[in-house]
């Protein structure tokens, strides 16, 4: 090159040289010409120097333009990944004030980034113990100067800007540079409400999990102080890539990112773990991921994508079912953020993905105890109010008809007396079983405790549809059920009411189909009957009636009215029984058969067994202090006195405060109560007869004992019941009956007193077969304690 240069300048010379005024010898033309070379010489070299210089500097600024674009990119990574973690993330300087928080921190405090990078981190974060109800301050000390890092208990309770409160697991700690010195603090924290309201008993440890959750954090708050190193330093941006990895790498959530541009689709391991394929599987497509997700699940997924991909909701979040290479059935909690390009158009979307399938399994088990019964495993009287208001939705809509088919186990309390509480629950499992079996599909069958169920029916012809489904129900009494060896024929009372001619709401359609059970009862039971509103003036009659009861109690209305009890060999009086009267303020005297029922019904026997006893114990000493020679009276004790355990004690007491000798009381019971708990009756009987009680077995022959348990009874003497005394005569069945009544109760040297004898032909047959005692109005009717106190004299 510079010889060319040279070449040139002697070529253009002699040019110079002509016009040159003076001459010029050959020296001097030689030394012009050598320094011309030179000078040519040092311009080549210095024109190299620059180019060489620019072209370096040329592909510097391409290294640092790549080196700067890896770091924007690793940063929009960052960024989105922090923003959608499950877990809230701050940072703050040494003086306490915030420089950074992500999305889910900002959504749980319910702050936006400016407001909060304004504030001291004290002032956003109220937190207090929930075990000693203080508040708690931030350690800023602790971390800031003695470079601890700290972890809040779960009983830290955070108080959010609308005074709701939540349970929070916390971590916060020190910041620093690559030199190790401290430049701020981080806290790290994540909403635990739902895991401490659904796991409040579990007792499984979490520190390996918090473990891993404060190495996240570290992780995550040197990723963040690192970026600026990033943009100078290729090996900062490699340390800092190998920080994110382990931090995806232990978090519990798996990490994913979605190229949109690209269609190719990163999860952590973690992702895979939950998916149950291997670590090293390489599945990059999106569309592989979709096919894991349920079938029934997908399109929810795919609308909420869009939905924040259209910029409708400024994330995306769904829970959904996924099914794992090995057949299980996960419910997983997914969550990501997308990021746009300045032409708003998202390149990408990243977040996390969370396994729920415990708090889903813990949700479902509170489901079926809200709305199912454990035992026949039917939806119960919650679940039929809620099934109602969809049902009469749909009924209005098509004008349609609700039926309520109440249905109660008649008897049901002795299955359980008799053969115990766990047959009995077998029995009911069976029962709902077969009532299962006798509705149609469409119609729905509820257990609502004990012994009842219902069956809820919308059709156009609803009440048609009930009566069917009654009749079934009832047509199963023919059929034996045998449960451990028991056989049980069980039979039932139905009431039906109707929507809307019976009732609005679930609640009246109930009770006046309940009502109308009842009344089916009432005639007979094993029958249906359809609710009308004569049945409500009915049952408004027994509140009336049990009011008066009520007041009858308290008033004393009741009074003793006394039969007398004829020796028949001797016509002498042996004894009395008393008969309760209720003497009325209104109406009168009203029969016993006319509120007796009620009394046993509603418990109010109790106290006006009791009331009666006391009348006639103390009538017993007014006749006894005015010199009569008294006889014992029997008083007849109602089944629901009888099982008062402590109905020996009453008896006592009564006795004790009327200073009477126990002896002139007897006791009648009937072979229903007697059999109803045997081992429990021979225990009563026995301190009876200790107590020199007599006791009289009344209705003897309508019961169902047998005579093998009848014989091991401690009882005195046996009544013939008055129905086999109203049409006796020669050649009679009632003739037959009657002696071996008298026969049995002899071998068993029992007396036998003979109730309702009428006429002198009555009393002569029970004389020849040889009866004991006699009752009736032949001799006399039920008279006052007055009339009574005539035949003592």
């Amino acid at each position: 090159m510079k010889d060319k240069l040279a070449a040139l300048f002697l070529n253009v010379l002699p040019n110079i040289k002509s016009d040159l005024k003076g001459p010029l010898d050959n020296n001097m033309l030689e030394t012009h010409r050598q320094f011309m070379k030179g000078s040519i010489l040092t311009l080549c070299i210095f024109a190299l120097i620059v180019l060489l210089l620019f072209i370096q500097n040329k592909y510097l600024k391409k290294r640092i333009d790549r080196i700067n674009k890896r770091l924007r990119r690793q940063h929009d990574w960052l960024q989105t990944t922090l923003s959608s973690i499950t877990d809230g993330v701050i940072t703050t300087d040494t003086e306490g004030r915030v420089t950074f928080i992500n999305s889910t921190a900002k959504e749980l405090l319910q702050i936006n980034e400016d407001a909060a990078k304004r504030l001291n981190i004290n002032s956003i974060f109220n937190i207090y113990n929930e075990d000693n109800c203080k508040k708690q301050i931030l350690p800023l000390d602790a971390v800031l100067i003695e470079d601890k890092t700290i972890e809040f208990p779960e009983s830290t309770v955070l108080v959010l800007k609308n005074e709701n409160r939540c349970n929070i697991e916390s971590t916060i700690g020190p910041l620093k540079d690559n030199n190790e010195a401290i430049i701020g603090m981080f806290l790290v924290f994540r909403d635990i409400t739902v895991k401490k309201d659904t796991q409040a008993k579990l007792s499984e440890s979490y520190q390996e999990l918090e473990a891993l959750y404060e190495q996240i954090a570290a992780a995550e708050e040197e990723i963040r102080e690192h970026y600026k190193e990033l943009q100078a330093s290729e090996k900062s941006l490699k340390i800092s890539e190998e920080r994110f990895r382990l931090a995806t790498a232990g978090c519990n959530d798996g990490i994913w990112d979605y190229n949109l541009l690209t269609g190719e689709l990163f999860y952590s391991d973690r992702c895979k773990e939950m998916l149950g394929i291997r670590k090293d599987t390489n599945l990059s497509q999106f569309s592989n991921w979709i096919s894991y997700i349920c079938e029934e699940d997908v399109s929810k997924f795919q609308e909420e994508m869009k939905a924040h991909l259209d910029r409708m909701k400024s994330f995306f979040k769904v829970e959904c079912r996924i099914r794992t290479n090995n057949g299980e059935i996960k419910w997983v909690s997914i969550r990501g953020q997308a990021i746009w390009d300045i032409d708003g158009k998202p390149t990408r979307v990243a977040g996390s993905i969370t396994d729920i399938t415990d708090g889903k399994r813990n949700e479902e088990l509170i489901y079926n105890m809200a709305y199912y019964d454990t035992l026949t495993e039917l939806p119960n009287g919650v679940f039929l109010r809620k099934k109602f208001n969809s049902r009469l939705e749909n009924a209005l809509l098509y004008n349609k008809h609700l039926a309520v088919v109440f249905i109660d186990i008649d008897n049901f309390k002795s299955v359980n007396d008799i053969v115990g509480h766990q047959v009995g629950d077998k029995v009911l499992k069976k029962i709902a079983i077969a009532y299962s079996d006798v509705i149609g599909e469409e119609d729905n069958l509820f257990h609502l405790g004990g012994d009842n169920f219902c069956v809820l029916i919308e059709d156009y012809k609803a009440l048609s549809k009930a009566k069917e489904v009654a009749s079934k129900i009832l047509k199963m009494s023919e059929s034996a059920m045998i449960i451990n060896n028991f056989e049980f024929y069980i039979s039932s009372s139905i009431g039906i009411s109707l929507f809307p001619e019976h009732g609005a709401d679930i609640d009246v359609l109930l009770k006046n189909s309940e009502t109308a059970m009842y009344c089916a009862k009432e005639y007979g039971k094993n029958n249906y009957f359809i609710f009308d509103e004569n049945m409500n003036k009915r049952t408004l009659q027994k509140i009336d009636m049990e009011k008066s009861l009520r007041y009858a109690i308290k008033n004393y209305e009741f009074v003793v009215y006394y039969q007398p009890q004829i020796e028949i060999s001797s016509r002498k009086l042996i004894g009395m029984e008393a008969l309760v009267r209720w003497n009325h303020p209104r109406l009168g005297f009203i029969p016993p058969m006319n509120f007796i029922p009620l009394a046993e019904e509603t418990g109010l026997i109790i106290p006006i067994g009791e009331q009666i006893l006391k009348i006639v114990c103390k009538q017993i000493k007014e006749w006894k202090n005015r010199g009569y020679q008294c006889v014992p009276i029997a008083v007849n004790i109602s089944a629901r006195q009888f099982e008062n355990a402590d109905i020996l004690g009453i008896i006592d007491k009564v006795i004790k405060e009327a200073d009477i000798e126990s002896e002139l009381l007897e006791i009648e019971i009937t072979e229903t109560i007697a059999m109803s708990d045997f081992e429990f009756t021979v225990k009563i009987l026995e301190g009876l007869q200790k107590r020199g009680i007599k006791v009289s077995l009344d209705d003897f022959g309508t019961g169902y004992s047998s005579l093998n348990y009848l014989k091991k009874l401690p009882i005195n003497r046996v009544k013939i019941d008055k129905s086999f005394v109203h049409d006796l005569s020669v050649g009679a069945c009632e003739e037959v009956i009657a002696e071996a009544v008298i026969n049995i109760a002899h071998s068993m040297e029992l007396s036998v007193v003979a109730e309702g004898i009428e006429t002198e032909e009555q009393l002569e047959l029970l004389k020849q077969k040889g009866c004991d005692i006699a009752q009736g109005y032949l001799f006399s009717k039920p008279v006052s304690n007055l009339e009574a106190e005539k035949l003592l004299i």
